[in-house]
């Protein structure tokens, strides 16, 4: 089963962007994962000419299982 977490941000300009990890921690809880977010946001590493992230908004674990035909 591929496990992804998506941290989603909010942008200077009201739109939503999104960030995926491949195989996260199984245990993070939300305080943590907000405030890596809250680092990424402070850093500006992710900014460019197109967006410019201004808060956290949400993170969410993804999952997906893929069974091959028989």
């Amino acid at each position: 089963m591929e496990k992804k977490l998506n941290i989603y941000f909010t942008t200077e300009n009201k739109k939503t962007y999104h960030i995926a990890i491949s195989h996260p921690k199984d245990d993070l809880s939300k305080a943590t994962v907000e405030a890596v977010a809250q680092k990424i946001v402070e850093t500006k590493v992710l900014n460019n000419e197109k967006r410019v992230l201004s808060a956290f908004k949400k993170a969410t674990y993804v999952t997906r299982e893929a069974s091959e035909l028989q």
